[in-house]
């Protein structure tokens, strides 16, 4: 964001103004540096202000209409760990901040360039020095203040030892306002992607940026695009078709199926409450499902009851809860926080159903295998229902989240925990629960507000297989871009393969395939990765042909 205020009292060595006096707007004019650079984006992107009234934010609005998988503009970084003043500088160890937010200030007070510059006088601050932010983490400024003055402390010593040309560092304000710049803004991806699991941790840092007009793009957890980062170059591709004049929206949060509650807890730490479609329950939230109670369903769990605009209500039958059977589903969420008792018990029931019945379904017949395992697992914590027939759907976000912490994240071996088979199974779970959970969301109308454009289930231009030929199958009746299930597919395709199961893993690799045309560009890791993956399996499976 673009945040049109003045910083000279927040910036000032006196005490932080007290709540409210950040939000004095001293124009609705941005400055003459700002208006030349956002020019050269003008046929894909312009900057508007916020409709909401009572934020005084410039935001990016789509200048055309783009469908899924477009590329809307790409920008080079303001700053950037890669640019060598930063990826030189050595650690200053007695700082506690990011080591890739220590390269960034370096950059800048080093090697400062005319974007640096302007990113430094224009980009938002509020994401640390807003009232709300400030209330939410009230010990965050103070300690950056004092982690400021020891960097700069630290490089100014350096710089008289080097005994190099004279170098006029930023005041510690300034250096302190970028840094609150760099919370509020920057994009980052691992090297090799540590943090979803797909590559051994190198050790390397975090690769990090600051852009100027990438940092013009409003939040949504339910966004309609994506920043993917090659090397300093970001690249803005929309994930969702997006009508001319519609706000252009990343997810702040990098964590799907996070509860409403939980996200804007979250999101508050950022400065903001959010309003998009999601957190405004326009659409219904997949984080709390639950089985629907109703008799229609003829197999267990293809019936869950959400939260949204309905109050708790299924989505394919119509039946919605009476405030009791709300207050015990409540009840529920508040004991199933990923890591408690309950949810480690329930998710060793599901995995354990799905396990058993893997053997029995058919793993070339994509959507009947899902609904199989669905309806196992849902028999599976059928066992914990109460007196009206209410009980935790598979699908519930708190098992996936514990899910994912075990397969990708925690040092428990699955396969000695669940057996040879586990990470694969697992890997099922998450895969089929999260494609589900989506589908749910977007048969009530999901996403962003996209009027004017075509294909807003059916994204054009998705289902194309690696050679490029059309495919249709039930899962193109409703596709929903996600990175949590791009990931869960890949591992799947993986886990597959390494039992032997090629038909399963070509299915997986084939989705995991689909969402990459989308999220990504074609030289992305992800990307490049999944048609490798393909590639392989697919040549496996025709030499397996030939031998028979």
């Amino acid at each position: 964001h673009v945040q049109l205020k003045s910083f000279v009292a927040i910036m000032a060595a006196e005490p932080c103004p007290s709540a409210g006096a950040t939000d004095t707007l001293t124009s609705h004019t941005i400055s003459e540096g700002l208006e030349a650079y956002v020019k050269q984006y003008a046929s894909a992107a312009v900057l508007a202000f916020h409709p909401d009234p009572t934020r005084h934010d410039r935001v990016a609005t789509a200048a055309r209409s783009f469908k899924a998988g477009e590329v809307v503009f790409e920008e080079r970084a303001a700053l950037h760990t890669t640019h060598s003043a930063a990826a030189s500088f050595t650690i200053v160890q007695k700082c506690s901040l990011p080591r890739d937010w220590q390269r960034l200030l370096a950059q800048h007070c080093l090697c400062p360039s005319d974007r640096s510059r302007l990113a430094s006088e224009v980009l938002s601050t509020d994401g640390v020095l807003c009232a709300l932010a400030q209330a939410t983490l009230p010990d965050r400024l103070p300690e950056y203040k004092r982690e400021v003055k020891i960097f700069r402390e630290k490089i100014k010593s350096r710089l008289t030892k080097q005994a190099t040309k004279k170098t006029t560092l930023p005041s510690c304000a300034e250096l302190l306002r970028l840094l609150c710049q760099i919370e509020t803004n920057c994009q980052s991806t691992a090297p090799d992607d540590v943090l979803a699991g797909d590559a051994p941790d190198t050790g390397d840092d975090e690769l990090c940026g600051l852009w100027i007009m990438g940092s013009m793009a409003e939040h949504s957890c339910m966004p309609n695009c994506s920043a993917v980062l090659l090397g300093d170059l970001l690249q803005m591709r929309t994930i969702r078709p997006v009508a001319k004049d519609n706000l252009l929206t990343l997810s702040y949060e990098d964590q799907e199926f996070v509860s409403r509650d939980k996200r804007q807890e979250r999101l508050h730490g950022r400065g903001f409450e959010c309003r998009c479609s999601l957190c405004s329950l326009d659409v219904p939230d997949p984080a709390t499902a639950f089985v629907c109670p109703s008799q229609k369903h003829v197999v267990p769990g293809d019936g869950a009851v959400l939260l949204g605009p309905r109050g708790r209500a299924c989505y394919a039958c119509g039946l919605t809860l009476t405030e009791p059977q709300h207050q015990r589903c409540c009840a529920w969420d508040a004991e199933l926080s990923p890591g408690s008792d309950k949810a480690m018990s329930l998710l060793q029931d599901v995995v354990m159903a799905i396990g058993a019945e893997l053997p029995k379904v058919d793993t070339d017949a994509w959507p009947a295998l899902s609904r199989q395992l669905r309806a196992a697992a849902a028999r599976a914590v059928s066992g914990a229902k109460d007196p009206d027939g209410l009980y935790v759907h598979p699908c519930h976000g708190a098992l996936l989240a514990q899910a994912k912490v075990l397969l990708y994240q925690s040092d428990t071996d699955v396969a000695e925990l669940l057996g040879r088979h586990g990470p694969l199974v697992m890997a099922l779970y998450l895969a089929t629960s999260t494609e589900w959970l989506l589908q749910q969301c977007n048969r009530s109308g999901g996403g962003d507000e996209c009027e004017g454009v075509e294909g807003v289930v059916e994204c054009e231009g998705v289902c194309d297989d690696a050679d490029g030929e059309a495919k249709q199958s039930d899962l193109d009746t409703i596709f929903e871009p996600s990175e949590d299930l791009r990931h869960h597919y890949f591992w799947l395709g993986h886990a597959a393969a390494a039992l032997g199961q090629l038909g399963l893993s070509e299915a997986a690799l084939e989705r995991c395939h689909r969402q990459c045309l989308v999220l990504y560009d074609p030289q992305h890791v992800h990307a490049t990765s999944a048609t490798s993956a393909l590639a392989q399996i697919r040549e496996a499976r025709a030499a397996t042909s030939l031998q028979h």
